[in-house]
């Protein structure tokens, strides 16, 4: 057990690069089997993981357990933790801190400064020491060779403290961030972390999802079921104060819809498993259950559980000889906005490009070299009995507004097959959508959910490319019109949101558009509805 005496003083070091090692031998705690595949993937390149979790999945104790490793194993070392409010830092996550070390299996040094502080010390190259964000109380010039940030509700925690803490972090293997969070909003700074990528085009965050439902007390508490029900004794609890079954059996009620089991979707849930009981969530239910962002009630266009879908959707049937790829392009305005384009063969994204300040016929000279490498890929394994798929022959859907015009004139001019598209137009379905815009939008989203969108490949090939384009679906809202048409929030809104034109989207969305039959009208005009 712990010892209050500041006089202890073991050497932990042999647990340097072992979190799992310090928690079973140190502290004497036995991880859950999610816990035990995030903890060490802090020592791993980004060196940023980022935890969306279900409720009472011990959140608070994983990060306390970072906490107390950190200090024990690196002398020289300073663990920065900040959390929304004194009550998350204080009464929580700093309680559970010195909680480990008193229950701890081998005595600890107890370095508080003080009965209630949020903070170890041994000296100013040693510490471990926790911030109120609420209260604005800065961590900023705090440099220090070996560190480690944590950020505990991180879903509250403001845009500064991320940056702050941006400044200040080394990905070289010295430095380490971890970030738990209920993932309950698509507008705060954690959603635009989760998804940032960095100058090398890769991800900055491990992401990890940790759905409540996936803790061992519920397979236990399961089994305990069939067990009283069979007049046998139940089993213990694992983790006694976790999460319980009779939790989510309330929480099902709650934040949950029963559907028929010939309805559901691949985002909704079989609880119990096996059992033939379906359920689909709600924003709540995703969010502090499942460990997902919210969609539904939240008049998201895209949610974080379809992208998933799209992503890992693998599609690789055969292409019919008829089909050929095809292409979108959003042509950039001006200033900070980008020129995208989008590439797709049927289903499946092949490609994705983005440039800043390019003229009109720097991008129509580009857009007939794409087009002329996918006619030479739908050529590869065409049989030579078939005619040759030529460049002029696949078709380009181009933004016809602003500066797409000029591409549009240049690409006609020169016969190649461009369509240009103009999203102030009717949609053409006038029943569901007053514009294009708002059809392009969620004609991409019903491709999906159907499941006849596929990123996996664009994802293996370029996942910072993918992260970036999730970062733009899932930004937008939308609402209904006086007529109960859906309509997706204007485009220099979203991109306050994220900082950035959603051009990328915009691109993709025109590849995979279907459009008029005998003709054409759409694409992504900048500001409007």
């Amino acid at each position: 057990m712990g010892d209050d005496s500041a006089s202890i003083d073991r050497d932990f070091s042999a647990y340097l690069n072992d979190p799992l090692g310090y928690a079973r031998d140190v502290l004497g705690i036995l991880p859950t089997p999610d816990q035990s595949q995030i903890a060490p993937a802090i020592l791993c390149p980004p060196y940023r993981v980022l935890v969306k979790s279900g409720h009472s999945i011990g959140k608070t104790f994983l990060a306390a357990w970072l906490v107390n490793w950190w200090y024990d194993t690196r002398k020289p070392g300073v663990a920065i933790t900040t959390a929304p409010t004194k009550r998350d830092v204080v009464d929580l996550l700093w309680t559970e801190v010195r909680l480990q070390r008193q229950r701890a299996k081998l005595p600890l040094p107890f370095d508080f400064i003080g009965p209630a502080a949020p903070e170890m010390r041994t000296g100013d190259d040693h510490y471990a020491k926790g911030y109120t964000a609420s209260k604005g109380e800065s961590f900023q010039g705090r440099h220090r060779a070996r560190m480690l940030f944590v950020f505990d509700e991180a879903e509250g925690v403001s845009a500064n403290y991320w940056q702050t803490a941006e400044t200040m972090f080394h990905p070289n293997g010295d430095h380490a961030f971890f970030a738990i969070l209920n993932p309950t909003t698509t507008t705060s700074q954690s959603f635009i972390e989760e998804r940032a990528v960095g100058a090398d085009g890769l991800r900055k965050w491990q992401v990890f999802t940790v759905s409540s439902l996936s803790h061992p007390n519920i397979a236990v508490g399961l089994e305990n079921e069939g067990r009283i029900a069979r007049g046998e004794l139940p089993l213990p609890v694992p983790i006694p104060n976790a999460v319980s079954v009779e939790q989510v059996r309330t929480w099902l009620g709650d934040w949950f819809e029963r559907i028929a089991a010939d309805s559901h979707a691949a985002t909704d849930i079989e609880f119990p498993p096996g059992s033939g009981q379906w359920w689909r969530p709600g924003p709540l239910g995703e969010a502090r259950v499942l460990g997902r962002r919210p969609s539904a009630g939240t008049y998201g266009v895209w949610s974080e559980a379809l992208w998933s879908m799209a992503v890992k959707n693998d599609d690789r049937s055969p292409h019919r000889m008829n089909e050929f790829p095809e292409l979108g392009c959003d042509v950039a305005r001006f200033g900070d906005d980008w020129t995208e384009t989008h590439s797709r063969w049927g289903n499946v994204s092949l490609d994705h490009e983005a440039v800043n300040g390019w003229d009109e016929v720097r991008v129509a000279t580009r857009l007939k070299d794409v087009v002329a490498e996918l006619a030479a890929l739908a050529n590869k394994d065409r049989p030579k009995t078939l005619p040759a798929v030529t460049a002029k022959q696949i078709k380009m859907k181009v933004d016809d507004t602003g500066c797409g015009g000029g591409v549009v004139s240049i690409l006609r001019a020169d016969k190649y097959n461009v369509i240009p598209v103009n999203s102030s137009e009717t949609a053409k379905d006038s029943d569901k959508y007053e514009k294009v815009r708002h059809e392009l939008w969620f004609s991409t989203v019903e491709r999906a959910k159907s499941g006849r969108l596929s990123l996996a490949a664009l994802n293996a090939r370029k996942s910072g490319v993918v992260a970036r384009l999730e970062s733009q679906a899932l930004a937008p809202i939308w609402w209904p019109d006086s007529k109960g048409r859906r309509s997706v929030e204007p485009k220099d809104d979203t991109k306050k949101k994220i900082g950035r034109s959603p051009d990328g989207m915009d691109a993709m969305n025109l590849a995979y558009y279907e459009g008029r039959s005998g003709g054409l009208v759409v694409a992504v005009a900048g500001g409007g509805r």
